[in-house]
């Protein structure tokens, strides 16, 4: 059994954003990944960066663990706060980090998509 101290991964994080990623963001897979249903990613976005219009690969949800951000839809926008719980929308979205933030997006794909039940 093994523990992820998430206060130094997302310094770590932070940092990796900063060094030359023109996307203002960093992502570590905490758990699962390929073949796996489930998967647990941290993701630092830095402030003022964007992550494209895009579909969730499978049902997800956002906790914001530092900072705040703006999630947005065709009809619908909301801000994220620290402790903020999101269950991700189906429909195209896009974020955009409003100070350096910190999230852990969980995502579990449909089956047959990578993983065998």
């Amino acid at each position: 059994m093994e523990s992820t101290k998430l206060p130094h991964l997302i310094e770590e994080q932070i940092t990796l954003a900063g060094q030359g990623a023109t996307s203002g963001r960093s992502a570590r897979t905490l758990h699962g990944g390929q073949g796996h249903a489930l998967r647990q990613t941290l993701v630092v976005m830095l402030a003022g960066h964007r992550m494209d219009e895009h579909v969730s690969p499978g049902e997800a949800t956002v906790l914001v663990l530092a900072g705040a951000l703006k999630v947005h839809t065709a009809d619908k926008q909301i801000e994220l706060g620290e402790g903020d719980f999101l269950v991700v929308p189906a429909d195209r979205h896009s974020v955009d980090a409003l100070e350096d933030t910190a999230f852990l997006l969980t995502v579990i794909k449909p089956v047959g998509h990578g993983y065998s039940a």
